[in-house]
């Protein structure tokens, strides 16, 4: 797994990084954030906006229009 990264001259670190912001993984590891930043990008790209629910009435209502 790590092979793949490492042939692409990218160096992942040995930390733990779960406990770094963004900015700070770019600052200690400027290879490393290239691919962060990537995945985090595409991660917020992939999230949608929560839905509002329409409120519905009953069946009887819709019928006739209220």
């Amino acid at each position: 797994m790590f092979g793949s990264t490492s042939a692409h001259g990218i160096n992942a670190p040995a930390h733990n990084l779960l406990a770094l912001s963004v900015a700070e993984i770019s600052d200690r590891y400027p290879s490393f954030a290239h691919l962060v930043r990537a995945v985090r990008r595409s991660m917020l790209a992939a999230a949608s906006p929560p839905r509002r629910r329409r409120r519905r009435g009953s069946g009887d209502s819709r019928q006739f229009g209220r």
